[in-house]
C-alpha cells in the first residue's frame, strides 16, 4: 500500500482514506475505513470519464452486477454512488496471498488440495453466472486464499461491453495464457470461457506452470487458439482428464461448473486446513494488502474502470449441466427472507458453527447434528448414548469448537467429546467437570472451564488432543478465547490468566470481566452487572481504553475495528465508537432481550433475540436492515453470518437460514 499523495481526499462518502492500493488509466483504488471500522477498498473513477453518459451507465450496470453475487467465496459490494462527480465503489477488504504468490513461494499443490480449489472455483463460477455475470479474467493473480478459504476477485473487464470506447487497435481484453480460445480471437466470450480459464488455474495450482506456458504475448495467444494444453505434470489421471475437459477449445463441450462439483466429489473449501500446513500457516496469520494490479500487457479495466474484489460462491443449486450452459436466473430474493429452515428435532443449544461444508449444532437433548450447508441435508448425527461406547445424554448448551478434522464439545454434565469431522463417529470422550463451558484448542490442547451448573468450584481444565487431563486451575470466570497460540481466560477478581502449551504461562493483573473476546490482536473484555468495557493490547501488553457506559448488559460484545457492539441487560442493542483511545456511544437500538453476543458481518450487525426475532442492524447508523420473526416464541442464538446467509439456531428445533 501506497501513501495518500497531495491532492488525494481524506474521505469519500464517508470513508475515511488510509492509502493508495493501486492506480490505473481509469481510476484510483484506496484502502479505506468505513465509519464502523471495517476496512474497505474503495474505487473512483476519474472525473474525465464520469461526463461519459455511455460510461456512466456502464458503471451502473456492473455496481448492479455486482451487487447481485453472493455466496460462500464472496467480498461483497457495501456501497456506491454511480451519481457522483466521480462515481465510486465501496467493496470489503480482503486479506491472504494470491495463488500465483502461493504457488512461487511453497510450490505446486498436492492433488488433494488441487481438487478442493477446483470445487471453491466451481462454487464461485455458479454464483457468478447465476447473477448475469462472466468474469472473463480468472488467473492465479485473481484467486485469493483467505483466512476464509479461496475467493474469486478483480471483476475489472467483466461485462466490457463496449471495450472499443476504451482500447486501441490490437488489444487483447485478458490474460494471456488464461483466456479462452474464443476471447483471444475476439469472439463474445460467454460462461463456459471461465470454464476454460478454470482449467488454466488448475493446471497452474497442480504444477507451478501455466498450461501455455510463458512467451511473448502473440506466441501465447497462438498457442490457446492452435496447441494442446501441457498437461504432463499433472500425476493424478482424473484430475488431469478433469483439467482437459475444461481446456477444450471448443466451448460447447466443457463442463459447467455443477458438472465439475460433481466430477471433483469433494466439497469445497473453508478455512486453510486443506491446504498444506506450511501454506496454511502462512495464510492463517497472513495480513497481505490486496492491491488491484494491471499488467502492462494485456489485461484492461472493464467497464467500471477497476477490478472488483467480489467473489462468487454459494451452493451448487439445480442447473442445466449442459456444457457452456446459460446463466442461473437471477436471484433476486429479499433480504432477511427464510432460505431454508432445518429441523433438528430438538432445541439448538449450541452453535451454529461453520466448517468445511457443515452447520453443526448441539441440542438440548445431548446430540450434535451436521447439516450440509447447500442443500440443508443431515451428514451425520452425534448421539452419545450409541455404541462403541454409550454414554448419559446431556444438553449440549455451548458452541462446538472444530480443529482440523476433529469437533470438540462439552455437555452440560462435564464430558468432553472429540467427534470426527467427515463422519460424526466418537474418537474419545472423557470427563472434565460439570459445565457448559465452550471449549477451545489451541496447538495440542483443549481449555474448557466446569463446575458452573452444580455448586462445584469452578476450574478451568486442560486436555491433550488425545483426551488425557493435563492439569487444573482453580476459579476461572470466563469462557476461554484463543489466538492460535495463547488461550486467555478471566480469573474472578484476579485479572486474565494466559496459557500457552498446555500451561499457565502469566497473569494480566486489574482485568476484570465475565467474557473475553478477541480481534486482530486485542483482548476486549465485559462486565455484565455493572457493565464495563476494556480493550488490552496483547502484543503490545497494555490497555487500550476502559469505559464504563453507565448500564448493564445482557451478553458478550461483537467487535470490529474502532467499534463494540453490545446487548443492555434489559433488551436493546447499543453501539460504542472507540477513537484515540475514547469511548463514546454512537447508537442504541430497542430491540427484544439479547442473551448471546450478536455477530459482525460487512458492514451489519447481526442479533438472535429471546422475542424469537433476528435484527440485521447499519454498523454504522444503528438503523434496522431488516427483522426476522420465526414462528415460536423461543430464544435464537449468535447468527453466523457466511456465504451471503444468517445461519441462527433456535429453542424452537430449528436451524434458520436467512439471506443476509
Amino acid at each position: 500500500m501506497a501513501p495518500l499523495r497531495p491532492g488525494d481526499p481524506e474521505e469519500i462518502g464517508g470513508y475515511r482514506l488510509l492509502g493508495r492500493l493501486g492506480a490505473g488509466g481509469m481510476g484510483l483504488v484506496f484502502l479505506g475505513r468505513s465509519p464502523a471500522g471495517l476496512m474497505v477498498a474503495i474505487k473512483v473513477i476519474h472525473e474525465r470519464f464520469a461526463h461519459d453518459p455511455n460510461f456512466r451507465a456502464r458503471f451502473r450496470r456492473e455496481v448492479t452486477t455486482a451487487r447481485a453475487v453472493s455466496g460462500a467465496f464472496t467480498a461483497p459490494v457495501i456501497d456506491a454512488d454511480p451519481e457522483a462527480p466521480s462515481p465510486w465503489l465501496v467493496t470489503t477488504f480482503l486479506e491472504g496471498k494470491p495463488l500465483n504468490e502461493a504457488v512461487a513461494e511453497h510450490g505446486a499443490l498436492p492433488a488433494p488440495a488441487v481438487a478442493a480449489l477446483g470445487a471453491g472455483l466451481a462454487e464461485a463460477l455458479i454464483s457468478i453466472h447465476r447473477a448475469g455475470i462472466v468474469h472473463r479474467d480468472l488467473k492465479p493473480h485473481n484467486v485469493m486464499l483467505s483466512p476464509d478459504g479461496p475467493k474469486v476477485i478483480d471483476f475489472g473487464i467483466a461485462h466490457a461491453a463496449d471495450v472499443s470506447a476504451i482500447t486501441q487497435a490490437g488489444a487483447v481484453v485478458g490474460s494471456p495464457g488464461y483466456m479462452s480460445p474464443e476471447q483471444a480471437r475476439g469472439l463474445d466470450t460467454g460462461p463456459a470461457g471461465d470454464v476454460f480459464s478454470l482449467g488454466a488455474v488448475l493446471a497452474f495450482a497442480a504444477t507451478g506452470q501455466g498450461p501455455f506456458g510463458r512467451a511473448l504475448l502473440q506466441v501465447m495467444v497462438y498457442r490457446v487458439v492452435h496447441e494442446e494444453p501441457r498437461l504432463g505434470g499433472i500425476e493424478d489421471p482424473r484430475l488431469r482428464q478433469l483439467i482437459a475437459a475444461c481446456l477444450d477449445k471448443d466451448p460447447s463441450r466443457r463442463p459447467a461448473p455443477q458438472l465439475l462439483l460433481h466430477w471433483l466429489g469433494t466439497a469445497a473449501p473453508q478455512g486453510v486446513s486443506w491446504l498444506p500446513a506450511s501454506l496454511a500457516a502462512d495464510i492463517s496469520q497472513s495480513k497481505t494488502l490486496v492491491p488491484v494490479r494491471r499488467g502492462r500487457r494485456a489485461v484492461l479495466f472493464g467497464a467500471a474502470g477497476l477490478g472488483l474484489l467480489v467473489a462468487g460462491g454459494g451452493a451448487a443449486a439445480a442447473a442445466s449441466f449442459a456444457g457452456g450452459g446459460e446463466p442461473a436466473p437471477r436471484d433476486t430474493t429479499p433480504k432477511g427472507t427464510l432460505v431454508r429452515r432445518i429441523s433438528v428435532g430438538r432445541g439448538v443449544g449450541g452453535g451454529p458453527v461453520l466448517a468445511k461444508g457443515l452447520a453443526i449444532v448441539g441440542t438440548d437433548n445431548g446430540e450434535l447434528h451436521a447439516f450440509d450447508v447447500a442443500t440443508g441435508s443431515e451428514r451425520w448425527r452425534y448421539d452419545p448414548a450409541t455404541s462403541p461406547e454409550p454414554l448419559t445424554r446431556s444438553p449440549f448448551n455451548s458452541p462446538p469448537f472444530v480443529a482440523g478434522d476433529v469437533i470438540y464439545a462439552v455437555s452440560d454434565i462435564g464430558i468432553l467429546h472429540a467427534v470426527g469431522m467427515a463422519d460424526g463417529k466418537r474418537k474419545w470422550a472423557e470427563r472434565a467437570g460439570q459445565g457448559r463451558s465452550a471449549p477451545v484448542v489451541s496447538g495440542e490442547h483443549v481449555y474448557l472451564r466446569t463446575g458452573l451448573i452444580t455448586n462445584t468450584q469452578p476450574s478451568f481444565v486442560v486436555h491433550d488432543l488425545t483426551g488425557a487431563l493435563k492439569g487444573r486451575t482453580r476459579m476461572p470466570l470466563s469462557d476461554p478465547v484463543t489466538d492460535g497460540r495463547q488461550v486467555y481466560v478471566a480469573m474472578n477478581g484476579k485479572g486474565v490468566a494466559v496459557f500457552a502449551g498446555g500451561r499457565q504461562s502469566g497473569v494480566i493483573p486489574d482485568l476484570e470481566a465475565d467474557v473475553l473476546t478477541l480481534a486482530d490482536g486485542v483482548l476486549y473484555g465485559a462486565k455484565l452487572q455493572p457493565g464495563r468495557l476494556w480493550a488490552y493490547d496483547t502484543k503490545a501488553r497494555r490497555r487500550l481504553w476502559d469505559h464504563d457506559p453507565g448500564v448493564s448488559f445482557g451478553a458478550g460484545p461483537a467487535v470490529s475495528e474502532g467499534m463494540v457492539y453490545v446487548p443492555g441487560s434489559g433488551g436493546g442493542l447499543l453501539a460504542f465508537q472507540v477513537s484515540g483511545g475514547k469511548v463514546s456511544r454512537r447508537w442504541r437500538l430497542e430491540t427484544g432481550r439479547i442473551e448471546a453476543p450478536p455477530a459482525f458481518a460487512g458492514g451489519v450487525v447481526y442479533a438472535g433475540a429471546a422475542d424469537h426475532n433476528v435484527y440485521a442492524v447499519d454498523a454504522a447508523s444503528g438503523k434496522p436492515r431488516w427483522r426476522f420473526t420465526a414462528e415460536g416464541g423461543f430464544r435464537m442464538s449468535t447468527p453466523v453470518v457466511a456465504g451471503g446467509v444468517v445461519y441462527v439456531g433456535s429453542q424452537d428445533s430449528y436451524l434458520y437460514v436467512l439471506r443476509a
